[in-house]
């Protein structure tokens, strides 16, 4: 005998509008209070997430790493003396390598192109979804952006059709940097 049943799994019928975001775009100079606003004006994506950073965030994320392990040891105190003189040099490089250095090339950038490395310290940065995007309204964006004297990097995991315009400013702002 066959038994009939109407009901339905709606565990596998619900969908969740939070997808992972496949479209970057990275805007250098601009306030991000600015580049929301021009971005929601000419997009018009609400569920777009932006934020914005100073220097460079995998600078920040291989700083993380060094501290990712643990040591477990039986040693003596001179052993964790040595131990905490290494870890301190190691800071100390890392610092010196890092984050001197990386100033040290944005002035001297800076000085050579008129101020505009200076752009790349700060980054407003969104992440959304390419297919909710229409690629006339993201080239409407990427030229305010870019009249407005910002540089603008977009990376995509999908293949996105993207715009000449826009095409052209990513391969100078990629040069630039």
């Amino acid at each position: 005998m066959l038994a009939t049943s109407d009901t339905v799994d709606n565990s596998s019928s619900q969908k969740t509008d939070e997808i992972e975001p496949d479209l970057f775009i990275t805007v250098y100079g601009g306030k991000k209070v600015e580049v929301d606003r021009s971005f929601k004006n000419h997009i018009g994506e609400d569920d777009s997430h932006s934020y914005q950073t100073w220097v460079n965030i995998s600078v920040l994320k291989r700083f993380g790493n060094l501290f990712g392990g643990s040591v477990e040891s039986a040693g003596g105190v001179t052993d964790l003396l040595l131990l905490m003189a290494i870890t301190v040099i190691i800071i100390g490089l890392f610092f010196l390598w890092q984050v001197v250095i990386f100033f040290i090339v944005i002035i001297v950038l800076a000085l050579l192109s008129g101020g505009a490395a200076l752009k790349f310290v700060e980054g407003t940065f969104i992440e959304t979804n390419a297919d909710r995007i229409d690629s006339l309204k993201l080239d409407s964006f990427v030229k305010e952006q870019v009249g407005k004297g910002y540089f603008v990097d977009l990376r995509s995991e999908e293949l996105y059709e993207l715009e000449p315009f826009t095409t052209k400013t990513l391969t100078s702002t990629t040069a630039f940097k």
